[in-house]
C-alpha cells in the first residue's frame, strides 16, 4: 500500500495495513536550539531518526499561491533579540519571535475600510496572475497524476514566506 493509499483509506475509515506515521504538526519549535546544542545536525535528520514517512509533513504541497500575490518584501519596524516586527507592502504587520517558536502573529491587518479592500482586491487578488503557479505547472500536474504520496492543495502555501 502506498503512502497515498494509506492516507486516503485512513481518512475515509477503510482498512489499512498500518497507521500512517506522519509529522502532521511540526517544524521549528522552542526546543530545537537546545537539541542542536546537544546533538549538532539533528534538525536535518530528525525525521529519518523518528521514521516519519513522506516529504514535508508526510505529503507534498502544491506550489500554488492562493493568498495575496505580488506582495513584495517587508520593512522591518522593530528587531530585538526576542522578536522581529515587519510591515508588508499590503499593510499587514506581523510579529515573529526569535526563540525558535514558529508561530507568527498578525498584529495589524491591511483591510480597515472598504477602500482598503478595493485596493487589496485590485492589486493582490488577481486569479490570472502568472505568479500564482510555477512555470513548470503542467509537468507537476503530470507527476501528481501518478504520485504515491498525499498531496496538499492549501490556502496557506503562500503564507510560509510571510512569517506565519
Amino acid at each position: 500500500m502506498s503512502d497515498r493509499e494509506r492516507f486516503v483509506r485512513t481518512l475515509t475509515g477503510k482498512a489499512i495495513d498500518r497507521v500512517p506515521f506522519m509529522k502532521i504538526f511540526g517544524g521549528t519549535n522552542a526546543a530545537l536550539p537546545r537539541w542542536e546544542e546537544e546533538r549538532p545536525g539533528i534538525q536535518d535528520e530528525i525525521d529519518d531518526l523518528l521514521g516519519f514517512e513522506g516529504t514535508y509533513r508526510g505529503w507534498a504541497i502544491t506550489p500554488v499561491n492562493f493568498g495575496l500575490s505580488q506582495v513584495g518584501e517587508p520593512i522591518t519596524l522593530e528587531e530585538t533579540d526576542e522578536r522581529v516586527v515587519q510591515k508588508w507592502p499590503d499593510g499587514t504587520v506581523k510579529l515573529r519571535r526569535n526563540d525558535g517558536d514558529y508561530h507568527g502573529q498578525t498584529i495589524e491587518w491591511p483591510v480597515k475600510s472598504r477602500a482598503d479592500w478595493e485596493r487589496i482586491k485590485a492589486r493582490h487578488l488577481q486569479a490570472d496572475d502568472p505568479d500564482r503557479v510555477p512555470g513548470n505547472w503542467r509537468e507537476l500536474v503530470e507527476e501528481y497524476r501518478t504520485r504515491t504520496y498525499p498531496l496538499q492543495l492549501t490556502h496557506g502555501a503562500s503564507t510560509a514566506s510571510r512569517g506565519t
